[in-house]
């Protein structure tokens, strides 16, 4: 056994004074790696900012994603909002988490999926409002815009992820489908 992180102690990835105050349930991978959800207090930590995610996937414990911070690839002027799931992470430490995001002046809120690379780089993968092509024929097109995202409820978590990056979800349309 080895401690990962426990409440009180330095939060890394933030600024200094700010330690975790709340853990969620970790996550693991096969390799025994975790992911988790937190909440955090101390200096400038308020409402808008309080919670994140953090992964072993890269070797050690890192931040992965902050509420207040920027959505990486919705654009400069979106921010997280909310992460009120569970993180997922596989094999190769890759991490994946569904969120909130507000979008710049408009104050759109809109949910998607990030996952990590495999050089711990944050991506977006999939956010309501984007086509999907609901068509695997390669020169067919069948585009729907999605309304909603969701990932696998817990009980699913390790096949949800696989150690080729793939990642299982669940979209729902405009049109209803």
């Amino acid at each position: 056994l080895s401690l990962v992180a426990r409440t009180g102690a330095d939060a890394p990835g933030t600024e200094t004074g700010v330690v975790f105050n709340n853990l969620h349930d970790p996550v693991f991978s096969d390799n025994s790696q975790t992911a988790f959800r937190g909440t955090l207090s101390g200096p400038g930590v308020d409402n808008t900012n309080l919670s994140a995610i953090w992964s072993e996937g890269s070797g050690s414990l890192q931040l992965v994603a902050r509420q207040g911070s920027q959505a990486t690839g919705a654009g400069p002027e979106a921010i997280f909002l909310s992460f009120n799931e569970d993180p997922i992470i596989n094999g190769r430490g890759q991490t994946a988490f569904r969120a909130r995001m507000r979008m710049g002046d408009s104050g759109e809120l809109i949910g998607g999926i990030w996952a990590t690379d495999l050089s711990g780089n944050l991506q977006l993968v999939v956010r309501e409002g984007d086509y999907f092509d609901v068509d695997d024929h390669p020169l067919r097109y069948d585009l729907r815009v999605i309304s909603s995202i969701d990932l696998p409820n817990t009980d699913f978590l390790s096949s949800a992820f696989n150690d080729l990056g793939q990642l299982t979800f669940t979209l729902r349309f405009t049109d209803g489908s």
